[in-house]
């Protein structure tokens, strides 16, 4: 888990080399990081679908089944802070069911594809692959790749997990704000 997060946290640290303002361009599912969540929906949903993913409550996330409405995901989760009465997005996430790892970086090579020109010049970091910090086994596994942009983080990992968890093999994508993902990576609950 240390080498992970050591990875996960350099990469923030080190890598500002691209424009805020083309981060600030990266559309995931229609959504843009800083609109107002109440855009899509409305606050009562919002409260409805919220998930208890942190350690703390500073920041909030809410999840929703998109299997049927969404062609790139099954599940979509978006963040923001808690207090914020207007629920501005700080991250969008998704998350695809896939039946090993090379499906799954074919899907994700795909989603990267579809942002076009707009990561030429951004600097990349990864694919590395680790153990899963919520594997105390060693079994399970994440391969990492990242965009690193001056103000947020476009990031995508295959997860394999081991057969003994009973978890299911994933793509986790998503666009963070810089900020709101290196607190996530100290509180999110394993």
């Amino acid at each position: 888990m240390k080498k992970i997060l050591s990875f996960i946290m350099l990469s923030l640290f080190c890598f500002n080399t691209a424009s805020a303002d083309s981060f600030n361009q990266l559309i995931l599912e229609g959504m843009k990081i800083g609109e107002k969540f109440t855009k899509y929906v409305d606050e009562a949903t919002i409260k409805a679908t919220n998930m208890e993913n942190f350690k703390n409550n500073k920041y909030s996330v809410s999840g929703f089944d998109t299997q049927g409405i969404s062609e790139n995901f099954d599940q979509l989760t978006i963040s923001y802070k808690t207090s914020d009465k207007d629920y501005k997005i700080l991250e969008i996430a998704g998350q695809k069911l896939t039946s090993n790892m090379n499906e799954c970086e074919s899907i994700r090579d795909s989603l990267l594809n579809a942002y076009g020109t707009s990561l030429q010049n951004i600097k990349k970091v990864g694919p590395e692959t680790n153990n899963h910090p919520a594997d105390s086994s060693g079994k399970s596994k994440l391969s990492d790749l990242m965009y690193i942009f001056k103000s947020g983080v476009l990031h995508a990992s295959c997860v394999d997990w081991s057969e003994e968890t009973g978890y299911k093999d994933h793509l986790f994508f998503s666009i963070s704000e810089k900020k709101f993902m290196q607190w996530k990576q100290k509180n999110i609950k394993y």
